[in-house]
């Protein structure tokens, strides 16, 4: 009994700790049943859906929280009397404009609030003060908006008008509650700038998309890097360029060589962007679209890249299938050779020394000294021609590696790509709210 009575005693302060003074506002759609019942499951569930999206930003506007969507309603929590105030204001305003908008649109609310101390958990809200809110709320006809006398005498007069409206013993309760009523057309326009049907709410499940298609688009690209725009781009500079910056646009990596600072810098910008997907709270409709189409290109492409690539099944890969065949060719040399070479000017050792991959380097004579070009032309008994013929291993560890191709596997690859992105790009559904 004792160890029983203990882990009460630790969950009682536990809760005790959660209890915060909140005002509590709850939304019922007016004569929902009977719509469902004229228009049919599908139309009632998409009225529901309206009225939440037109309702949800209005909330966030005024630093509401969505705590849950209950049947035809939504129940959300404030911590401020006066914000959740004029939420109730906007929501019955911004219906007010739809319905004249859309004559097809008909849905109507009722609103109540009320104000007190409510144990406020991570996703509901407990207590008495719940309660009282959610009879506020049936007090109140269509078209109105309702507040109890304790939360009518917290809120600023001079910012909002509302008179008494009557009187009701709510049940369980043995005294009376006192109703007020607010004069929400009186008001001037709370929803001005507000944007409407086009940003998707950004709950804990649509961050975590949000999240996933980033990352599938980010390794997207850096694998599309990887494989062509690096040769397109070193391979498309003038023969002039500087080596320094051809290798690094070959080598993307050995930029935090050059720069040390910049891993610090990426660090800070990764943990700004934390800090905005935490504050986000809607996203536009049209980025999640994109970012999942893009996660289907890197579908498509990878099916059909990774296994030939992989397994050397030989479909389309060879030289002969080329469609396209950059005039450059390049070289693959061991991480530690940059310590040898004359050019380019990447610093070998840094911080960042712990990445020892191979690096590719354009095929051309400056990057070797005097004695090393002289020792390599010597073994390859050709000293008229540039280095883009036929490499051979020579105690500088330069090793041949093929000009730049773009195949009939490429070509393949890429097609069943931009499939993957229309498919990925059309198929995004909406869950309803």
């Amino acid at each position: 009994m004792s160890k029983q009575s203990s882990r009460e005693e630790e969950l009682a302060t536990s809760i005790d700790k959660t209890r915060k003074q909140v005002t509590i506002l709850f939304t019922d759609i007016v004569d929902s049943s009977r719509y469902w019942d004229q228009f049919g499951d599908i139309k009632g569930r998409m009225m529901v859906d309206r009225h939440n999206r037109l309702a949800f930003p209005v909330i966030a506007k005024f630093h509401g929280r969505i705590v849950k969507t209950i049947g035809d309603g939504l129940m959300a929590e404030f911590r401020r009397p006066d914000n959740a105030l004029f939420a109730a204001i906007g929501i019955q305003q911004i219906l007010q404009k739809m319905r004249d908008a859309d004559r097809s649109f008909s849905a109507k609310v009722r609103i109540g609030l009320h104000t007190g101390v409510a144990i406020v958990e991570k996703h509901d809200v407990y207590g008495d003060a719940v309660n009282v809110a959610k009879r506020v709320e049936g007090f109140a006809e269509k078209n109105e908006i309702c507040l109890s006398e304790h939360t009518s005498e917290l809120i600023n007069k001079k910012n909002h008008s509302s008179h008494k409206k009557g009187s009701f013993t709510p049940k369980g309760k043995r005294s009376p509650l006192t109703i007020y009523r607010c004069r929400w057309n009186e008001y001037r326009d709370l929803t001005r700038g507000l944007k409407l049907n086009t940003d998707f709410p950004l709950d804990a499940r649509g961050k975590g998309d949000l999240i996933a298609y980033s990352t599938m688009a980010f390794i997207c690209f850096a694998a599309l890097y990887l494989i062509y725009f690096r040769y397109i781009l070193a391979a498309s500079s003038h023969p002039e360029a500087d080596l320094t910056m051809q290798t690094a646009l070959l080598n993307p990596w050995l930029v935090f060589h050059m720069y040390p600072f910049l891993g610090a810098f990426l660090t800070a910008v990764f943990l700004f962007l934390i800090l905005v997907l935490i504050w986000l709270r809607t996203i536009p409709h049209i980025v999640l679209r994109i970012l999942k189409g893009i996660s289907g290109f890197g579908l498509g492409f990878a099916l059909i890249y990774l296994p030939v690539s992989f397994f050397n099944i030989g479909l389309g890969t060879g030289e002969s299938q080329a469609i396209v065949k950059s005039e450059l060719q390049f070289i693959r040399a061991p991480y530690s050779m940059l310590s040898k070479l004359k050019e380019p000017d990447i610093p070998y050792k840094n911080i960042y020394s712990f990445f020892e991959w191979d690096v590719v380097l354009p095929a051309r004579k400056s990057f070797l000294s005097e004695r090393q070009t002289a020792e390599f032309w010597h073994n390859t008994n050709n000293k008229n021609t540039e280095v883009v013929g036929v490499w051979r291993k020579t105690n500088l560890s330069l090793q041949q590696s093929n000009p730049f191709y773009f195949r009939i596997l490429d070509l393949c690859a890429i097609a069943l790509g931009l499939v993957g992105f229309v498919s990925g790009f059309l198929n995004f559904s909406i869950s309803p709210r």
